[in-house]
């Protein structure tokens, strides 16, 4: 009783005075908005030669990025593009692959409206590399495809081992450590396309991947350049960040339902083998989490006795000094899966790593506008970055 006659004044003041109260919270909304929330992203790049190429060429991060008004949460940025972003509409040209080892991989091709500039020889090729559980399906991919086809490009995407509708033909499925896939797709492209330019693109597991496969050793690599966003930098930082209790809730435990649901599809033949590898199939049925993933699968299948040995080493933070093809990098600052404290920004100063930061972006986020239907932030830089390699490839010698 007390209460409400206190809050009487209140109320009557904002019955008065509403036609203000309106106007007033647009300007405080607005100044926060436009004060706090749009900026430039940090771009952190010592490299003399590939700073200027970034200067030039880049006019991109000249300009601000404005997150979407009504998405400045990261967890909205982070969920919300799943169901918001537009999924393209072509059709790809798939090829199976047979690795060495005996496992299957889908290719799947975009070659595009056809680019009088080049033969089919040597049209540019940009190989894609999807998230964890992610394939050429999903919408940060095809919009991917779809911005590399605009631009004249050959675009391929690399769906890995168990995904993109291959089943399982060796326990090996994917992780942070093994490059070896990427290594012999990306044999494979040079050598059917010998004449084309070659870059690539990776995306969370993608990045790691990727970055893992150009930072294996100090020798030239047949990608010219590379992307890469959202990338997990230190991923026992990672799973220390997605294992706090509302990151487990929205996204640990909904990507280990999506590893399971792939080891599902394949339990008659990883029932066949289990025994044979010494993982437990029944725990990782039961598991809740990625780590436990990890520990009853991955470390098994793939050779490894300590999960701390085997984060480490899937880490790309620790290699950053192999690397000698021109990477640049994005990552929000905000993202539940890579925090910022991991993010490299004082240990890229000997490699050709560029690394931009937003405030804003979540994981794989990054849409901006009010209406957030189209290619992200994140999107529009990579292609731009894409083009600007194709054609001023010389500028990074």
């Amino acid at each position: 009783m007390v209460m409400a006659e206190a809050l009487q004044p209140l109320y009557h003041f904002l019955v008065e005075n509403c036609q203000m109260v309106i106007p007033i919270s647009l300007i405080i909304c607005s100044s926060y908005y436009f004060l706090a929330v749009v900026h430039k992203p940090r771009v952190v790049c010592r490299s003399t030669t590939f700073n200027q190429f970034i200067d030039n060429h880049l006019t991109i991060l000249k300009r601000s990025y404005w997150p979407t008004p009504w998405l400045l949460n990261n967890h909205q940025q982070t969920i919300l593009r799943i169901l918001l972003q537009r999924n393209p509409k072509f059709a790809y040209t798939r090829e199976n692959l047979v690795t060495d080892d005996g496992g299957l991989i889908h290719l799947d091709w975009s070659e595009g409206p056809n680019n009088n500039e080049y033969t089919v020889e040597d049209k540019p090729t940009v190989l894609i590399l999807p998230g964890l559980t992610g394939d050429s399906s999903v919408n940060y991919v095809k919009q991917l495809v779809e911005l590399t086809n605009l631009q004249g490009y050959r675009a391929v995407v690399f769906n890995n081992r168990g995904l993109g509708g291959a089943l399982l033909q060796t326990p090996r499925t994917f992780c942070a450590p093994y490059a070896n896939d990427v290594e012999f797709i990306v044999n494979h492209i040079k050598k059917r396309y010998q004449n084309a330019p070659l870059a690539a693109i990776g995306v969370s597991l993608g990045g790691i991947l990727l970055l893992n496969y150009l930072a294996k050793d100090q020798t030239a690599k047949p990608v010219i350049a590379a992307f890469v966003s959202s990338v997990g930098w230190d991923i026992s930082k990672s799973m220390e960040s997605l294992e706090q209790p509302v990151n487990q809730l929205l996204y640990n435990r909904h990507c280990t339902r999506r590893l399971q649901k792939m080891f599902k599809r394949n339990k008659d033949f990883l029932q066949s083998v289990k025994d044979q590898y010494s993982f437990n199939l029944d725990k990782v049925y039961s598991a809740n989490s990625m780590r436990q993933i990890d520990l009853y699968y991955k470390l098994p299948v793939f050779g490894y006795t300590d999960i701390d040995e085997y984060y480490e080493e899937g880490s790309p933070v620790g290699k950053l000094s192999n690397l000698t093809t021109p990477v640049l990098c994005i990552n929000a600052a905000d993202d539940p899966f890579s925090p910022l404290d991991a993010i490299p920004v004082n240990k890229c100063d000997t490699s050709p790593l560029a690394l931009v930061v937003t405030k804003y972006g979540g994981h794989i986020g990054f849409m901006e506008g009010t209406f957030p239907f189209g290619p992200t932030f994140s999107d529009k830089l990579a292609a731009q970055f894409i083009n600007s390699v194709f054609k001023y490839q010389h500028e990074l010698a």
